[in-house]
């Protein structure tokens, strides 16, 4: 059986690995995720004056690394529900139980994948279905919802981790797309 201690991450096989987690059926939609492309949208969602931009596409694409590895799952393992009550636990709740600083990387990651996924669904991308970029476009969506709240979360004293914050977004905006 092949040993999971990857220390070089072979790009290729995780965009293979992350169309396969995407459940892409078309061959030439091989490497459907396309980490540049989506760390240049995110970033181009978080506007080019956000305070961290310079440094974003690093993050983002380590984040994505991290969220196609086979180690992580805190997207993954999330329902819909659960996504759902952490988007209104964060959102709705008016941040009354101590605001963003008492939240986690995972609920973080979740409530913004879930806010990606109503914008998206709202108009926020017509290509429905196959294409990759629809994909594409909501992941970005949700590491960018993710940065934004993250942002919040450390201006109130928060100490959560960042990357894993957006890793979270990343993979349980995959796993509303399925």
């Amino acid at each position: 059986q092949p040993h999971s201690s990857s220390q070089g991450l072979d790009f290729g096989s995780v965009s293979q690995l992350a169309s396969g987690m995407f459940g892409s059926k078309s061959e030439h939609d091989k490497g459907g995720f396309d980490f540049g492309q989506i760390a240049s949208m995110a970033s181009g969602f978080l506007g080019k004056n956000s305070e961290a931009s310079h440094g974003n596409n690093e993050l983002i694409s380590s984040a994505l690394k991290m969220a196609t590895s086979s180690g992580f799952n805190q997207g993954h393992q999330a329902s819909h529900d659960d996504m759902k009550s952490s988007y209104l636990d964060i959102f709705s709740g008016g941040g009354s139980s101590g605001g963003l600083a008492s939240q986690g990387q995972s609920a973080m990651g979740l409530a913004a994948a879930y806010m990606a996924f109503q914008k998206f669904q709202s108009g926020g991308s017509s290509s429905g279905g196959g294409g990759g970029g629809g994909q594409n476009q909501l992941v970005s969506m949700a590491i960018a919802e993710a940065k934004k709240l993250f942002g919040q979360h450390s201006k109130e004293g928060g100490n959560a981790d960042e990357k894993a914050t957006l890793a979270t977004a990343a993979q349980a905006a995959m796993k509303l797309l399925r």
